[in-house]
């Protein structure tokens, strides 16, 4: 015998309901008391409830549309092939030009939920290829070769020890080293120059390579099957990683060049967490790569897949970002936010479920635009320097000079023609043109995001400008102590 789902009366003015949320598939079980749609008058929200137990059919899927007080939402038989009369009854939809003149209630909200509906509809939720596994990306495939031969047996090194060292598996290059009371276990290890682990910190692992210039602070404790972390990296304050849900073969931690992993954030790594270079993972981020507590036996879907956070994202603080997640180029998720899904590239998500807000968060620069843009950075990174008792002159459209007491005169010089260095310490901005450096120059090449030549106070004072600004520049393994700048 089946039961017909209708839409209710919620209060004696209103005899249409917009439908929200569906939230159960056709043919679907359903136990008594279980949510199956959402329904919204002008003053409430109300869950709609399964009455008994029993498959669902027929299901009505127009969220977003005005249903009449009756409408037959869907109908629950007791078997999953019961006949059932008939199909979900079309919603009819208003166009523009029936509407009223003057809207009711009613109506600016089935609009606004139409609005929401097509802007969601208009917006893609995956990429449009899958990207290649980490395997095959040659940046990773790097580190894994700058790793040494694997040992025989398992080494186990506590601080202090410092670089450089060569001795057996483990290798710590110059400036390289555990400070005291830090730990490393692992069967072959590898820390690039002015690499750092801090008092405290520990990490556990079959293979562990530290990039140069990288930072893991106190109390952190990072355990995985393989750790890989790039050049400028930054793991801080107590950030814990582990291997929850049990560790295997794809157990692996993978942290690309000049990435953040905020305060106290988790990350699972029960299979891989991929996180591509220039990623920031703010304070308290919970990642995880399993979800699994109510059995498997009892119709529930435990789920393990890795997670991959792509170039440029960002994790807002507290967030939390589920197995399978795919987080596209420049994406950005909102604090607080569940991730469920994959991440739009440049696409901001919010809420719990996360939802794509809005897309195309990147707006390019090209030409003029963008030499405005450097000119600007500049002039206020010359106001911030002349704050600081330095003399700053301007010479032309494209040069400026800084210099003080301490610090030698450095021009400062916006390229986007062909240009040659002379005698003078000069620091080109590169944004086209060919440049050809003089003995004391440098270039901060923004078409190739490079840096190359001469390095000084004033180019460090720029450069680490520059990467407040979220713009970077190779070889990211770079000591940005912003005590050697100005």
């Amino acid at each position: 015998m089946s039961l017909t789902v209708e839409v209710p009366r919620l209060n004696a003015n209103e005899d249409e309901l917009m439908l929200c949320d569906v939230l159960v598939r056709e043919g679907e079980r359903v136990e008594a008391g279980q949510p199956l749609f959402v329904v919204e008058s002008t003053k409430s929200t109300v869950e709609i409830e399964a009455e008994r137990a029993g498959y669902v059919r027929n299901v009505v899927t127009d969220d977003g549309a005005m249903l009449a007080v009756g409408h037959v939402l869907c109908v629950i038989t007791e078997t999953a092939d019961e006949p059932v009369e008939g199909a979900p009854a079309a919603v009819s939809e208003e166009t523009e030009d029936e509407a009223p003149k003057k809207l009711t209630a009613k109506e600016r909200l089935r609009r606004k939920r139409a609005r929401k509906k097509a802007a969601r509809a208009a917006t893609p939720t995956v990429e449009a290829a899958p990207p290649s596994p980490s395997s095959e990306v040659a940046w990773v495939t790097a580190m894994r070769d700058a790793l040494p031969a694997l040992a025989d047996e398992e080494q186990v090194i506590e601080g202090p020890l410092d670089g450089p060292l060569e001795r057996g598996p483990v290798r710590l290059d110059d400036g390289a080293h555990l400070a005291a009371g830090a730990t490393l276990i692992c069967r072959r290890a590898r820390l690039g120059p002015g690499a750092r682990i801090a008092r405290g910190a520990v990490l556990r692992a079959e293979s562990i390579h530290v990039g140069g210039q990288s930072r893991v602070w106190s109390d952190c404790d990072l355990s995985s099957g393989e750790i890989l972390i790039g050049d400028g990296v930054v793991v801080a304050l107590g950030v814990y990683c582990d291997l929850s849900g049990g560790r295997n073969e794809d157990s692996r931690l993978i942290l690309g060049d000049a990435c953040l992993v905020g305060m106290q954030s988790y990350l699972n790594t029960c299979r891989e967490l991929f996180v591509e270079r220039e990623v920031a993972i703010s304070p308290r981020a919970m990642i995880f790569t399993h979800s699994f507590w109510q059995s498997a036996l009892d119709g529930y879907q435990p789920r393990f897949a890795p997670v991959r956070l792509r170039e440029r994202s960002w994790i807002g603080a507290g967030c939390q970002v589920l197995p399978g997640v795919v987080a596209g180029e420049g994406s950005i998720a909102v604090s607080n936010s569940t991730v469920v899904d994959n991440v739009p590239a440049e696409a901001m998500v919010a809420g719990i479920p996360a939802q794509v807000l809005r897309g195309g968060l990147r707006k390019p620069l090209e030409g003029r635009a963008r030499i405005a843009k450097v000119e600007a950075l500049v002039d206020e990174l010359a106001a911030l320097a002349a704050s600081r008792g330095c003399a700053v002159a301007r010479e032309g459209a494209d040069t400026w000079v800084i210099s003080r007491d301490d610090v030698p005169a450095r021009r400062i010089v916006l390229v986007d023609a062909d240009v040659a260095g002379d005698d003078r310490p000069t620091l080109f901005l590169r944004l086209s043109g060919e440049v050809t450096l003089g003995p004391r120059d440098g270039v901060l090449d923004f078409v190739e995001s490079r840096f190359e030549g001469e390095e000084d106070r004033v180019v460090h004072e720029l450069r680490n400008f520059l990467r407040r600004q979220g713009i970077r520049f190779a070889p990211h393994a770079w000591d940005s102590d912003w005590r050697k700048g100005l």
